[in-house]
């Protein structure tokens, strides 16, 4: 079928299932913990919320049914494990095509269409566009293939940060960067040298795998190598929800208990694991340079995490078939579009180098760099003035080069912060319940007393003489 009837069939299945909302007076919502920016935002102008093609409710891909399990008496070797989410992958691959999914239709060029296929749906002669995490690159794919119908951009990430057209693949060394500016954070938390006890945890695991027993798996016990540890660390740096178990877990390795790791570590393989169609065929769409490839190699020699940051990519779309949108969609970006670029110092998924990179393209950029934020929700509601640039840049009023602080990240103590961390209760919180349940207890064990003294006092006056 040609694909721009594809997309017109595609466009009418999503006008049927209201695929997009409208977030204007009278439309309807979506709520959820980043509803106040949006709710600011709907205040200056119409907001509609876009399921690409294979996200959401739209136009979903049957899943994969191969998924690779990891052994978990033994500890993750690379090379084994490429090999085998090689097989995984191409299985996938195969069932796909089987199932009469077009994987060459999941490119981000193809969403980029989709996007000017529903602004000439609405009849309006531009839109601005709100891309978020991937979703800037779609964005700025967007404004490469079809800038002329772009009034504005906001480049931000649904965790954070910028993703360029050649940022598909990350640099390593920006995990490295992001765990020293976590050290000094943590230092102020009573949390020493936490960029030294990885390297001394990774070295001991280098001689002699150990065993970690997760309670989050129900005591699951896995043993644990030096790859699973590269792996799992390089994961936890981008978030914010992870960054504060860190330090705990590091402290924890270096005093001989590793369960807090292989928590990490199982959430880590799982996720390796599995593929979907979408994801799989994205990322190797939009490829990588060979200067992109080239410098995330040298630096995976230097860095701490060797290639965790990216593992199991490049490798694993290396002969799958899968379309490469070629190097002139990675190409440097050049546009007169205005943009706001939003980024922030601690998100060790895409730095604040991403956004650095791409300004200079742009006749009419904005930076907001957001100091503290992960990828992560900090970056939405950890300052009232992040929305505040973004309702004030989409409603065309004059928005300069900003530095905006959120507080910096809450470093778990203990198993028991954790567990509040995950209820999403803060410490400050489970003090004021701690407070209110002894008192509660010291009211009632006082109306307990009172009452018997007073139930002693009536049997003494009405019992027998």
């Amino acid at each position: 079928m040609p694909e721009a009837a594809w997309r017109d069939r595609t466009w009418r299945r999503l006008t049927r299932q209201e695929r997009w909302q409208r977030t204007k007076s009278g439309g309807s919502t979506a709520r959820g913990p980043r509803w106040p920016v949006f709710d600011q935002v709907r205040r200056e102008t119409d907001v509609l919320l876009f399921d690409q093609r294979g996200t959401g409710l739209s136009d979903r891909q049957p899943p994969c049914p191969y998924i690779q399990r990891f052994d978990d008496a033994k500890p993750l070797d690379r090379e084994a494990a490429l090999a085998a989410l090689r097989r995984t992958a191409a299985r996938c691959i195969a069932h796909w095509r089987e199932e009469g999914v077009d994987l060459a239709a999941y490119t981000t060029a193809e969403s980029a269409a989709d996007i000017e296929d529903l602004r000439r749906a609405l009849g309006v002669p531009r839109i601005s566009l709100w891309g978020m995490s991937y979703g800037t690159h779609l964005a700025l794919a967007s404004l490469r293939l079809h800038g002329a119908g772009i009034e504005r951009a906001v480049l931000i990430g649904v965790l954070i940060g910028v993703e360029g057209p050649d940022d598909t693949l990350k640099l390593p060394l920006s995990a490295d960067t992001v765990l020293a500016d976590l050290a000094a954070v943590a230092r102020d938390q009573g949390f020493e040298d936490l960029t030294g006890m990885p390297r001394r945890m990774l070295a001991r695991l280098s001689q002699e795998p150990v065993v970690g027993r997760s309670v989050m798996h129900r005591g699951r016990e896995v043993a644990l190598g030096a790859y699973d540890a590269q792996l799992a660390i390089a994961a936890a740096l981008g978030r914010r929800s992870t960054q504060q178990m860190l330090p705990l877990l590091l402290r924890d390795a270096e005093q001989g208990d590793y369960d807090l790791l292989a928590t990490l570590v199982l959430a880590v393989r799982e996720e390796l694991g599995e593929f979907r169609a979408m994801p799989l065929a994205m990322d190797v769409a939009s490829g990588h340079s060979p200067h992109r490839r080239a410098t995330a190699e040298a630096q995976a020699k230097e860095s701490l995490f060797g290639d965790a940051l990216n593992f199991p990519s490049p490798m694993i779309g290396e002969g799958l078939g899968l379309v490469d949108l070629g190097d002139a969609f990675r190409a440097p970006l050049r546009s007169d579009v205005p943009a706001l670029f939003v980024s922030g110092t601690l998100d060790g998924r895409t730095p604040p180098a991403n956004a650095e990179v791409l300004v200079p393209g742009f006749s009419a950029a904005t930076h907001l760099l957001v100091r503290g934020a992960s990828h992560d929700d900090e970056l939405w509601l950890g300052n009232p003035n992040i929305a505040a640039h973004v309702a004030g840049f989409l409603a065309g009023r004059p928005v300069i080069d900003a530095e905006l602080e959120v507080p910096p990240p809450a470093m778990a103590q203990g198993k028991l912060d954790l567990l509040m961390q995950k209820l999403g209760v803060g410490r400050g919180t489970a003090l004021v319940a701690l407070g209110m349940l002894v008192i509660f207890g010291i009211v009632v064990m006082t109306l307990l007393m009172r009452w018997r003294r007073s139930h002693r006092f009536r049997v003494h006056v009405s019992g027998p003489p």
